[in-house]
């Protein structure tokens, strides 16, 4: 068995066990000297008891290695058993391995190397494995790589310490995920698609007000319906050339409308219909001060929750 593989059942195993531990040293200053020198030994024996003491751990991690995911998430494991804790926890997690990944790219010199230079398919494959086994995912635009979190991964991994609320988050985004990574879906993105995805956040903000991550959660919910509006590259609302309104767009909008009558989100698309109707449905200055201030202000959505 390769060192890999063994070190991903390792982990994998561990933060199957509960977020409880055997009583193990409190964070003290001699550990944190320790942890700053990367002795990780030290690391991994540090019991976390906030999110601001994981959160200063972390800082000490190495960003542009991706073993550093690894200790990150023997410490998640060492925290404070109830779910709420948890998800706070995982809320530091999250954020540290969306800083990983952003930047591993730029920080690791053969990873860079590989990916810039017209990659084989077989050398692509290497690397989503060995990404995948760190919860991140290897995306690419146009031949433009960049990587992100895994939220399939993340939900088999860190779901059973979390609250009902983040599973529902992760397993909502996963899906979305695994929609975006299809060949279909990357060609044209369907108002049906968006719909779904439009009122299954909206009414998740409805039922989880407190959710930790709702900023999160409202940005992703306010650019499904952004692109709802707008259009996306390859979903055109207005027509190229005369700058109108597509009548399947109209079509849609007006009968996402009838279809959901009491959602906020119903109110957006009705005033951004009305304000269309002005300027007699063509494309205007209007549009993105609309989006700008009743779509992507996903303050105004926290007001009406």
């Amino acid at each position: 068995m390769s060192f890999l593989s063994l070190r991903v059942l390792v982990l994998t195993f561990i933060l199957l066990l509960s977020c409880s531990s055997p009583q193990q040293k409190s964070v003290v200053d001699a550990e944190w000297d320790k942890a700053r020198a990367l002795d990780t030994a030290a690391i991994a024996q540090i019991r976390i008891t906030t999110p601001a003491e994981y959160l200063q751990v972390l800082d000490t991690l190495d960003q542009g290695d991706l073993s550093s995911l690894y200790l990150a998430a023997v410490l998640f494991k060492n925290g404070i058993a109830d779910s709420l804790t948890c998800d706070s926890l995982f809320a530091v997690y999250s954020d540290f391995l969306k800083r990983v990944a952003e930047a591993y790219l730029e920080n690791n010199e053969k990873a860079g190397s590989d990916l810039l230079n017209s990659p084989s398919t077989e050398k692509i494959k290497k690397w989503k494995i060995t990404l995948a086994s760190y919860g991140i995912y290897l995306d690419s635009l146009n031949g433009t790589y960049s990587l992100k979190p895994n939220h399939s991964i993340l939900l088999e991994t860190f779901g059973a310490n979390l609250t009902s609320a983040y599973r529902q988050f992760l397993t909502i985004v996963s899906r979305e995920e695994n929609r975006w990574t299809s060949a279909e879906w990357q060609s044209v993105t369907t108002s049906d698609s968006l719909i779904t995805t439009i009122i299954t956040w909206e009414n998740f903000i409805h039922q989880n007000p407190g959710f930790i991550a709702i900023k999160e959660t409202q940005q992703i919910y306010a650019h499904s319906l952004g692109e709802f509006l707008a259009g996306t590259t390859h979903s055109k609302v207005f027509d190229p050339e005369t700058y109108l309104l597509n009548d399947s767009s109209k079509v849609a909008f007006e009968s996402f409308i009838l279809k959901n009558p009491k959602s906020i989100s119903a109110e957006v698309v009705n005033a951004y219909l009305e304000m269309l109707k002005t300027d007699n449905f063509s494309y205007s200055e209007k549009v993105d001060s609309f989006l700008m201030n009743k779509v992507y202000s996903t303050e105004l959505f926290v007001e009406k929750n």
